[in-house]
């Protein structure tokens, strides 16, 4: 089960990113693992079967800067919608998956949310957003937050929110934003440490 929280960031033009690092199982405490990754400049999140996550990740490649800027690419929800879903659907459809889940795509200062079920529709988010098990503690605590300035600082208490109420949500929390490009690692008390993308899947 997850919670992964996605914020537009319009006064330093770029997306953040945190989520928990709960793989379960059923009722089995699986794994602790980042289940955010980045390929080129883009940031992905998923709620669902990390299986299924990690076939995304092998199997979508996003375009670099050069690529974008060669083939005069624009990254929006008509790149979403009619060049990344087909994509997706048709890697669905190979492998025989129904559903999988939302995920959160961010790029530069634009956040995107795809869901994998019933209609899969594509949302261009303009504030916030998040999914998986923990989302509705995560959201109302991040609303709640709007006292604090330091976005970083407000996500890593909203996704503790929801870890705190959420048996199938665990810290610790992984951060990114599409500024930096690297990942932080938090732990319970919020003290954080750069990590690596994580290759365990």
């Amino acid at each position: 089960m997850t919670v992964i929280m996605g914020v537009l960031d319009k006064k330093n033009k770029c997306v953040h990113m945190m989520g928990d690092s709960l793989v379960s199982r059923g009722e089995l405490k699986a794994l602790h693992i980042n289940k955010i990754y980045k390929d080129n400049e883009f940031i992905i999140g998923g709620a669902g079967y990390l299986s299924i996550l990690q076939l995304f990740k092998r199997s979508i490649n996003f375009p670099s800067e050069k690529q974008i800027e060669e083939n005069g690419i624009e990254i929006n929800i008509d790149f979403m919608v009619n060049h990344l879903k087909p994509t997706i659907n048709k890697i669905m459809k190979a492998n025989s998956i129904e559903g999988f889940g939302e995920i959160l795509i961010a790029y530069k200062d634009k956040l995107f949310t795809i869901n994998t079920i019933n209609s899969g529709h594509v949302f261009n988010i303009q504030d916030c957003t998040s999914t998986g098990t923990g989302m509705d503690f995560a959201l109302s605590t991040y609303n709640n937050l709007n006292h604090i300035d330091n976005i970083e600082e407000r996500l890593f208490k909203s996704i503790k929110s929801a870890t705190d109420n959420i048996r199938s949500c665990e810290l610790p929390a992984y951060y990114i934003n599409t500024k930096e490009m690297e990942f932080k690692e938090f732990n319970q008390e919020g003290q954080w440490k750069y990590v690596e993308q994580d290759e365990q899947w």
